[in-house]
């Protein structure tokens, strides 16, 4: 689902790691597999031997691929809700943002932790993983007003979807498009597609993805 705004004391804003935050997968998979980093060579020793199979078997093979970067998702999230992931030494050599720095001073605990370890593992692969969860640093835009078109059914599974996020339509639209832009889905969790199911069935929505080219519109 869409990320929410951060909130500190909210703790449905931190849900951990998707599949298609993984980028790069070839280069997250080198240098976990032969770690030169502290972080690295961390993540390797708490990955389940399963994976660090998986790392030294794969052969860049498509069908490897899938299972290997769901296996390295599920051993994040275990990781990021386990126990603390920053130590000074550890990450001495990633340039942390000011934001995960005051987190990891002020010894957060429960979801703040969460949300500070996937921050960690995030901004020490910049290129290999999408960054959902740091605030900084910031991005300055200028939003523009434009209008457009969109079929009836799909605008009202979009809005019930913004609502229960808590985020305007627009943020939504900017939160989809950019994950798409990065060959990512905002809706790639599986509550998210059964949350979207449920909502197209309540809005008459009956087609999927192939309908695209099909729409025919009304005079």
């Amino acid at each position: 689902m869409a990320t929410k705004k951060p909130n500190a004391d909210d703790s449905d804003t931190t849900k951990g790691f998707v599949p298609t935050d993984i980028l790069d997968l070839k280069a997250l998979a080198a240098k976990i597999k032969e770690p030169k980093d502290p972080v690295s060579e961390f993540l390797q020793g708490r990955i389940q031997p399963e994976t660090r199979k998986m790392l030294q078997e794969w052969n860049g093979s498509k069908a490897a691929a899938t299972r290997l970067r769901n296996a390295l998702i599920h051993d994040f999230n275990q990781l990021i809700t386990d126990s603390a992931v920053y130590e000074p030494a550890r990450f001495a050599q990633v340039d942390l943002s000011q934001e995960a720095r005051a987190l990891a001073e002020s010894k957060p605990q429960g979801s703040d932790l969460v949300r500070l370890n996937t921050m960690l593992i995030e901004e020490t692969y910049p290129d290999e993983l999408l960054r959902n969860f740091s605030r900084w640093p910031l991005v300055p835009i200028e939003r523009v007003q434009f209008n457009v078109r969109v079929e009836k059914r799909m605008l009202k599974v979009l809005k019930a979807l913004a609502e229960a996020e808590d985020i305007s339509l627009s943020e939504m639209f900017e939160d989809i498009v950019l994950h798409a832009f990065d060959g990512a889905s905002t809706f790639s969790e599986a509550e998210s597609q059964a949350t979207i199911e449920a909502l197209k069935g309540v809005y008459g929505m009956d087609y999927d993805a192939h309908a695209a080219y099909r729409f025919s519109e009304k005079a």
